[in-house]
């Protein structure tokens, strides 16, 4: 069971094992020194061990091999101590195996910060480097353009596969900086956690964790023995070279051989400076644990939260293990596997695997715990599978993938419905051809265009689709979000524009559908007086233009012409004394129900038109602002009505899967969201910028998103209430419109609450961020179900209510903040803020899972650009829809 054993330094003392591993101490001089003395009585003590005529040391037990040199304590380095090793040897050591010259430029770096930034060691810093870059070769999914040297993500993590996830600094001397400080914070460096740090991730929950290097092997590292083997590099440089801060022994031994030992029962692994090893050991190919006392251990191991089993020569299992009549799965990295499916067994919470029993009745795709599945006769298929018109990919578990997928050295790419793309695609700035059997194109010409190795196309003869306004032989036309060309009625930019049937922009009076309406010159319709060629006319808020009628005391035409005089004989509507009449032809005012200009009306006996509740005949009515009869689904007060064709209220029935009551109250039986388009008119009307002379509003940007991920929710089926309106003018103060926002949500019993908001900051501050509260007011009456704390996810500089019992709602608002926030920055490229616990008014006072979104920064003059284009309003509605459909 002998190890590996690292050539001894300065070898005035070694020991051996014999080949009955008895253990053996000696010099090749005639005494031994230890601790300062010289024991020449052990002369006489020689034994032959394996052909090596060595000294006997009887009096040495493992205890006293510890060596306490000031190098190293218990064969480990402190983080926070000095170091012989120059930068110029330690750029050779990289040089040796290989690393990009940028990498070995970094060396000066880490020299220079390293006493500003904790004392932290920079060899230590710099060997850790080479480890997560590969000497600056990196090959992961990050480069040299990320100027991170040791991996750190974002402030709201990620997986480790996700490039998005992984923080990007602008130069090397920022990396660096953030590098040290990360470690100065592990290692529990004086002043640490600092203020002023360029560390995504400098949490106070990790100060002092780590003040060694083997102690990174944490939970948090790829690996538990992660600072093994940055220990392991470190030696390769020359030996022992550090001065241990720490230390205040003064007793020496010299340089030992390192391997295995038995006594007394046990085995211990010696390092070649004469400790015991403790922890995790790589040797031989396995790994070993050896206790505290260094003692290698058997059977099972609990070790940071994760099980491990070592068989009986102390090498940890992996892959299939039967024990006690149970089968277990041990991971590639040792840890027992829980809660999954592997081979078709399924594994519980304990790690005890079973087959998987098989339900015939599942058939065709089914979603469980967040992923989908594709069931044929209760078995899940894995691999490729031909479903419907497309193909998609179960990997082994039967979860189907998306992205970026490497099968039998072809790369694929499926969206995020699952489907294998074929054809040209735009992903990440670059362009990609995909070939009919789904297989990404490398080094060839397709279209004109040069492909190479990884795939990308140049030159980009492949445009993005159009999007937004064009100008094109000076005739303006409207591109959706998927590049084709709009006609008809379009809201565009707060304003509605009409686009004839080749797509151009109309401008000036326009005749639709039995109706004028009046475009301006930039094609906006216009609403109320204007004057037009020295005449007057009216148009309603739906942009129609008045005919027949009085408005504000001007008698208007049937052709819309406007004039003070009234006429001999009243006809049409009559506006008087606040209230409107309708006369016929032969100027008598009319009483009852009217039929005009296709609405229905109802006048009361004094001729007044009516609006709002109307009760004739014991049937209901519902009359709108401007009196016309109400048909189809209404949402008044807090309910939704449903009229029939002849304007009648329904009750007692079901309509559109909706239960309605005597009362004509709609009770959904489908998901009812409420979109909330931040702030509004008056006092609370959000932030507000001017770049380049254009000027951004928030609540405008705000209420243009939500009128957009309306659209996109009733397209997939969901019932939809809005906080405001486009038409709303709002003028209330901040806590009286949050609060009826809330009490909205509330009163209506949503599924889901999601609140729209764009960010304001420096002008170099950018990204999207999500909120969520997971404490719910209303779901505790008592007030007495909570306790002050911080986010979990990272923002510290603020306290938030935590509830003492985790409720649905919350848990719910915490998964969807942090998936909607993901999508969003993966589907737009907005830098992820990450999702954050903070105790908002609309997120706090919903009892229903809500979120507060920022869609981006409107003091950044890119992402003001950004976030004003329809186009791009159109695609984060998108996202967030998608999301609203995953999460139900």
């Amino acid at each position: 069971m002998l190890g590996n054993k690292r050539k001894a330094l300065s070898m005035s003392i070694a020991f051996v094992l014999s080949a009955n591993c008895t253990f053996y101490f000696g010099t090749t001089a005639n005494a031994v020194t230890v601790n300062g003395q010289n024991n020449g009585k052990y002369q006489d003590n020689i034994k032959a061990a394996n052909g090596i005529t060595e000294m006997i040391d009887t009096s040495v037990g493992l205890d006293t091999l510890k060596v306490q040199n000031a190098n190293y304590v218990d064969g480990d380095i402190n983080i926070i101590s000095s170091t012989s090793i120059t930068k110029e040897k330690i750029k050779q050591w990289a040089k040796k195996y290989g690393a990009t010259d940028t990498f070995i430029s970094l060396a000066d770096l880490y020299w220079k910060y390293s006493k500003d930034h904790g004392n932290v060691n920079p060899a230590i810093a710099y060997v850790q480097a080479a480890k997560e870059t590969g000497y600056g070769r990196f090959g992961g999914v990050l480069d040299e353009s990320y100027h991170n040297p040791c991996g750190l993500k974002n402030t709201s993590g990620g997986d480790d596969t996700d490039p998005n996830a992984h923080h990007r600094f602008k130069t090397w001397d920022e990396g660096v900086q953030a590098h040290l400080d990360h470690l100065a914070l592990y290692a529990g460096a004086k002043g640490y956690p600092r203020q002023n740090t360029l560390d995504p991730r400098h949490f106070s929950t990790i100060a002092g964790v780590a003040k060694t290097v083997s102690a990174l092997g944490g939970k948090w590292a790829p690996n538990p023995k992660y600072g093994i083997e940055v220990l392991e590099m470190y030696d390769r440089i020359n030996g022992t070279s550090i001065t241990n801060t720490n230390s205040s022994s003064n007793n020496t031994i010299n340089t030992v051989k390192e391997g295995w030992l038995s006594k007394d029962g046990h085995w211990y692994y010696i390092n070649n400076d004469g400790s015991k090893a403790t922890g995790w050991l790589s040797n031989g190919g396995h790994w070993y644990y050896l206790d505290s006392n260094g003692i290698m251990q058997t059977g099972w191991l609990l070790d940071q939260g994760n099980k491990y089993y070592l068989e009986q020569n102390g090498a940890m299992k992996i892959g299939w293990l039967s024990y006690n009549n149970q089968w277990y799965y041990l991971n590639s990295n040792g840890s027992m596997a829980t809660n999954t499916v592997v081979d078709g067994w399924k594994i519980d919470s304990n790690g005890i695997a079973t087959p998987e029993i098989i339900d015939p009745s599942k058939n065709g795709w089914i979603r469980e715990n967040n992923n989908w599945y594709y069931f044929n006769n209760g078995n899940k298929t894995t691999g490729w599978q031909s479903i419907g018109r497309y193909w998609y990919y179960m990997n082994s578990n039967g979860v189907m993938e998306t992205g970026w997928l490497l099968d039998q050295g072809n790369k694929y790419y499926l969206n995020y419905n699952g489907q294998m793309t074929i054809g040209w695609l735009f992903i990440d700035n670059n362009w990609y051809y995909f070939q009919s059997n789904g297989a990404m194109a490398t080094n060839t010409v397709v279209d004109g265009w040069s492909i190479d190795n990884n795939g990308i196309a140049t030159p980009k003869k492949v445009e993005q689709p159009k999007s937004g306004w064009i100008k094109d032989n000076d005739k303006w036309y409207y591109y959706n979000e998927n590049g084709s060309k709009t006609t008809g009625w379009q809201f565009v930019g707060g304003a509605w524009y009409y686009m004839n049937s080749d797509g151009i922009m109309q401008t000036g009076w326009q005749s639709i559908d039995g109706y004028w309406y009046y475009m301006n010159s930039n094609g906006a319709m216009q609403t109320g007086w204007i004057t037009d060629n020295n005449q007057r006319y009216y148009l309603y808020s739906n942009g129609s233009m008045a005919r027949d009628t009085v408005i504000d005391g001007w008698t208007i035409a049937t052709n819309g012409v406007a004039t003070l005089e009234k006429p001999s004989v009243k006809n049409g509507w009559v506006k008087e004394n606040n209230n409107l009449y309708y006369y016929n032809e032969q100027g008598v005012k009319t009483t009852g129900w009217q039929s005009i200009d296709g609405y229905w009306y109802y006048m009361n006996s004094d001729g007044i038109m009516q609006t709002g509740w109307l009760v004739d005949g014991g049937i209901k009515y519902y009359l709108n602002s401007n009196g016309q009869m109400t048909r189809g689904w209404l949402f008044i007060g807090s309910n939704w009505y449903y009229f029939r064709s002849n304007g009648s209220m329904v009750t007692n029935d079901t309509v559109d899967g909706w239960n309605i009551d005597e009362n004509g109250v709609a009770t959904k039986n489908q998901k009812l969201i409420v979109v909330d388009a931040g702030h509004n008119h008056g006092g609370d009307d959000g932030a507000y910028s001017n770049i380049n002379g254009v000027r951004y509003s928030e609540r405008d940007l705000n209420m243009q998103v939500a009128v957009k991920l309306q659209t996109e929710l009733l397209n997939k089926g969901y019932k939809v209430a809005m906080t405001r309106q486009p038409w709303d003018m709002l003028y209330e103060d901040s806590k009286t419109s949050l609060q009826r926002r809330a009490d909205l949500a509330n009163n209506l019993n949503a599924d889901l609450f999601i609140s729209l908001h764009h960010d304001s900051g420096t002008p170099s501050a950018h990204g999207t961020t999500s909120y969520y509260s997971s404490y719910k007011i209303p779901l505790d009456p008592t007030g007495n179900g909570y306790h002050w704390g911080k986010d979990p996810h990272g923002y510290e500089w603020y306290d938030v209510m935590l509830p003492d019992v985790k409720t649905e709602a919350g848990t719910k608002s915490e998964r969807f903040a942090q998936n909607v926030i993901n999508s969003l920055s993966r589907g737009t490229g907005l830098f992820n803020r990450g999702f954050h616990d903070r105790s908002l008014s609309v997120t706090a006072k919903t009892k229903m899972p809500s979120v507060l979104i920022e869609l981006g920064f409107i003091t950044n003059s890119e992402e003001a650009i950004e976030c004003s284009d329809s186009g791009d309003q159109s695609k984060k509605a998108k996202i967030i829809a998608n999301e609203v459909q995953n999460m139900f």
